[in-house]
């Protein structure tokens, strides 16, 4: 009988490893999406499209929520 609980708790951590895999995969796929849609003013309003420095700077921003090599840090991404 002590046998099935070791392999119950064993089971039980791995599961809760795996799911925070996911949780964790998924908060990466909706930050990148929630960074795409704070990107559209700055290329859909005319007067924010012509600062082409400012434009660079959200794109980049975008480009690295986006990229698995970086994590959401307290409203920076850096470097995993």
């Amino acid at each position: 009988m002590q046998k099935i609980h070791i392999y119950i708790f064993i089971l039980a951590v791995v599961f809760f490893l795996v799911l925070q895999l996911q949780i964790n995969k998924m908060d990466r796929k909706l930050t990148c999406i929630y960074t795409q849609i704070t990107a559209l003013p700055v290329l859909l309003v005319p007067e924010l499209r012509a600062n082409q420095d400012a434009v660079q700077g959200q794109m980049d921003f975008v480009a690295e929520a986006c990229h698995p090599g970086f994590i959401f840090s307290g409203g920076l991404f850096v470097p995993k």
